[in-house]
């Protein structure tokens, strides 16, 4: 793709002193060294994604894959990593994120991305770029987003690390474990065939 790529040592590689190189038949490319033997380079099962990709962070804390074909990763302490036709698009708090440390990423059906941050709340892209943030000084029950899930019913629930939220006719209901959750940290959301909603909780899960 126009790129060079260079493969020593570092990659695994017995030598950098390179002598011959031998393309067979299955597409495997035998490397002859000065020293090191021979190597045999060849497609794996998986295709690796880190910094010397263009990545901001070795550590992502969720992955989602939007309806356009993009690959969303949140990374530690990097912010976004958009994942698009062999390119990595990064959006840190210089491009309008509030934090850059990303917990949940979700596509409404509006087509909007929902950003989970790990302190700094939700932030809402449209047309690759943060368009709204949503914080506890909106009604959010805390700033630490751990999961983000739209219903068919198109109702929102976002958990945090202190409590679960419901977006729904433009306001924010409230729920926490004095009001019937099994524990006030949530970790995971999923609607059911049967139109139910469990929550995942560090106390339990509720339905």
């Amino acid at each position: 793709n126009g790129k060079f790529e260079n493969i020593t040592v570092k990659d695994g590689l017995s030598s950098n002193y390179i002598r011959s190189l031998h393309l067979d038949r299955e597409g495997s490319l035998w490397i002859g060294t000065f020293g090191g033997g021979v190597n045999r380079l060849k497609n794996g099962k998986f295709s690796h994604l880190s910094t010397k990709e263009g990545l901001t962070s070795e550590i992502v804390r969720t992955i989602f894959a939007d309806r356009e074909g993009s690959i969303w990763l949140g990374t530690e302490g990097g912010g976004l990593n958009r994942f698009h036709f062999g390119k990595v698009q990064t959006i840190t708090k210089n491009d309008g994120l509030s934090h850059n440390f990303i917990r949940a990423v979700r596509q409404m059906s509006d087509g909007k991305i929902w950003v989970g941050t790990e302190g700094g709340g939700i932030n809402i892209f449209e047309n690759g770029r943060v368009v709204k943030t949503i914080s506890n000084a909106d009604g959010l029950t805390n700033n630490f987003i751990t999961s983000i899930f739209e219903t068919k019913e198109k109702d929102v629930w976002v958990g945090t690390l202190e409590g679960l939220n419901l977006f729904k006719n433009g306001k924010i209901q409230q729920f926490r474990e004095n009001n019937q959750l099994a524990g006030s940290t949530v970790w995971a959301i999923e609607q059911m065939p049967d139109g139910a909603i469990w929550i995942g909780t560090a106390g339990g899960l509720s339905r």
